[in-house]
């Protein structure tokens, strides 16, 4: 492509998921930071984005601990999958433990902030739990 050429204009299916995503890390990385106490302000100005499109889009701010609950789950899930790589038997099995382990032991944020959520949920926020 050269300089003078346009690049094609995104969908508005693709800018709202490249928003929801810069949305999802951002809550990712200030719940692992500063817990569910963290502003859904907060986390628009780390994403690029206002509050109110964070309020749009998830609704509330236990909205977005779900969302963000259920971003952290799909990207386990992706690294265990890529990790099996159409392994089958006990060979999938050994992959999955080492693939388990390593995301529990290494320096994924999104584990991080999992477990920073998981003990939140041991207190009084009921929605947490």
């Amino acid at each position: 492509m050269t300089p003078f050429e346009k690049k094609p204009r995104r969908s508005q299916a693709e800018r709202s998921a490249a928003s929801s995503a810069a949305i999802l890390n951002a809550a990712v990385e200030l719940f692992l930071e500063e817990g569910t106490r963290a502003s859904m302000m907060e986390i628009g100005r780390r994403s690029g984005f206002s509050h109110g499109l964070v309020m749009s889009r998830f609704g509330s701010k236990d909205g977005l601990i779900a969302a963000v609950t259920y971003e952290i789950h799909r990207r386990f899930r992706a690294e265990i999958i890529e990790a099996l790589e159409e392994k089958r038997g006990l060979a999938a099995l050994e992959r999955f433990i080492d693939a388990y382990c390593g995301s529990l032991l290494g320096n994924s944020l999104s584990t991080k902030a999992f477990f920073v959520l998981l003990g939140e949920a041991l207190g009084p926020n009921t929605n947490l739990r």
